[in-house]
């Protein structure tokens, strides 16, 4: 019987080191995972290329259950690709791009940065068009 207790006792402290070991792993990794802040100096966006030094694009980052999202990617977007013709527009979905997403920081949505001469700008004005052609035009 005492063997017994012993073999248990022993088990649940393997046990209990165990999930210690994992849960400082899992710290670890997740406090290392690259997050910056978008006024940090070095802020990096590596995937993205920047063809020249003048370099300007407009990044929507979205989810899918967001309907501000939906109606930035539907209505306003495609109006501001039009009235921004040199400027590169893109969306990027978190739902899908989570990794991406998280890397960068994004924590709300919709999230609009302003990437020029590979610089961040975070968007903070309005989401009506009118206002954003408006800011973008200060901005860019």
């Amino acid at each position: 019987m005492i063997t017994n207790l012993k073999n248990v006792s022993l088990l649940n402290i393997m046990g209990t080191f165990v999930l210690l070991l994992l849960l400082i792993l899992i710290i670890v990794w997740f406090g290392t995972s690259g997050r910056e802040s978008l006024t940090s100096g070095d802020y990096l966006w590596p995937h993205l290329t920047f063809n020249r030094a003048n370099d300007v694009r407009v990044m929507l980052f979205k989810a899918s259950w967001c309907q501000l999202c939906t109606r930035l990617s539907n209505n306003e977007w495609p109006r501001l690709k039009k009235e921004f013709p040199s400027v590169q527009f893109e969306e990027i979905d978190c739902d899908e791009n989570r990794n991406l997403c998280m890397q960068y920081g994004i924590g709300a949505f919709p999230t609009i940065i302003i990437m020029k001469n590979a610089v961040p700008i975070p968007y903070k004005g309005s989401w009506r068009y009118e206002e954003m052609v408006v800011a973008f035009r200060d901005m860019l």
